[in-house]
């Protein structure tokens, strides 16, 4: 693609989750036969506004900026920010441990949703069964997922997640 000149449009949706049912990270890119001298580039920042009425934020990106390099452009107010962070010296891979959490292609069965508690349990609702069930606190962990969260905000709490652990056998005393 970097070398033919071929994308003319590329439509970015950053965060926003177009399928309800997985979390993919979604862009549209599209190719023409003859060399291209820019491409037009769109940031999908409100998915009901852009389906719509096609709203994004746009900017001119020079053919010669695509090259088998990662490529990152961000048009708009963020740019600035961008550039900045991009920037810096050192990146966040470079100075932390970072993790991608827990992958159990069946979300709807390990991850259940916040109904109430007691001091030492937790009701908790399974989104696959749509059955209440009541747990030992001990046994699950709080889960924050790609869903929950909004650019540059504050993130939806109140999910568990129950996976399965491996744990040392004991002997009763």
């Amino acid at each position: 693609m970097s070398e033919g000149r071929n994308v003319s449009h590329l439509v970015n949706f950053g965060h926003l989750q177009i399928f309800s049912q997985a979390t993919i990270y979604t862009c549209l890119l599209f190719l023409r036969r003859q060399a291209q001298t820019a491409l037009a580039f769109h940031k999908v920042e409100d998915l009901e506004l852009w389906r719509e009425n096609g709203q994004a934020a746009q900017m001119q990106v020079p053919i010669e900026l695509l090259t088998p390099a990662e490529w990152n452009f961000v048009p708009g107010a963020s740019q600035p920010i961008f550039e900045k962070i991009n920037g810096q010296p050192h990146k966040l891979e470079e100075v932390a441990d970072i993790f991608v959490g827990l992958q159990t292609s069946a979300d709807d069965v390990f991850i259940l949703n916040y109904l109430g508690e007691t001091k030492s349990t937790i009701r908790l609702q399974s989104q696959s069964l749509a059955t209440e069930w009541t747990f030992e606190k001990d046994l699950l962990h709080p889960l924050v997922s790609g869903r929950m969260f909004r650019l540059m905000g504050r993130c939806r709490t109140g999910n568990s997640s129950s996976f399965p652990t491996k744990s040392k056998a004991t002997k009763p005393n």
